[in-house]
């Protein structure tokens, strides 16, 4: 999902510059100023999880997560400052899930085996934004492309990784 919203952000904001006529800002300045929302959204994430029950809280952040994607691709609609707000409280909902995950995995994770951990954990997230970034770009064309209808679905397919998640931790084991 961050990988997602990361490599579509810009596309998406490009599409909205159709609609509205361009932002005060470029949409790759645009981007670049949410992402700076990153940092202390991943710092807070990290943090609640040592204050929270983490396995409660991660599943709470990534079901607002996948509610707040599933329904960011309809704002195309609304004027920029909506548009803007919308993709930041996105963005710092997927860093927030992001950091409480990664402390999660270290948390549990036996000191000696924590590298392979991180490793494994940062190979297979990898390979999920690869897949998941052809996919976004495969279902927009599919869908014809520049259309509310398509960012809408592409969208819902990016915060879709997120409901799948909150029902692993759900039914996982403690």
């Amino acid at each position: 999902e961050l990988f997602g919203l990361r490599a579509w952000l810009i596309p998406f904001f490009t599409f909205c510059v159709a609609l509205h006529g361009p932002p005060l800002w470029a949409p790759a300045t645009l981007a670049a100023i949410i992402a700076l929302v990153g940092m202390p959204a991943s710092f807070l994430g990290a943090e609640l999880t040592t204050r929270f029950d983490r396995r409660r809280l991660i599943i709470t952040v990534m079901l607002l997560s996948a509610a707040t994607g599933a329904l960011f691709g309809w704002i195309t609609l609304q004027p920029w400052v909506v548009i803007i707000l919308g993709a930041t409280l996105y963005h710092a909902l997927i860093m927030g899930d992001s950091a409480a995950l990664t402390a999660g995995l270290v948390a549990v994770s036996p000191p000696q085996s924590r590298g392979t951990a991180m490793a494994l954990y940062s190979m297979a997230g990898f390979a999920a934004a690869s897949a998941g970034s052809f996919a976004t770009g495969a279902l927009l064309d599919a869908m014809g492309g520049q259309s509310l209808r398509s960012w809408a679905a592409a969208f819902v397919l990016v915060s879709a990784s997120n409901v799948l998640g909150a029902l692993v931790l759900s039914r996982g084991r403690r």
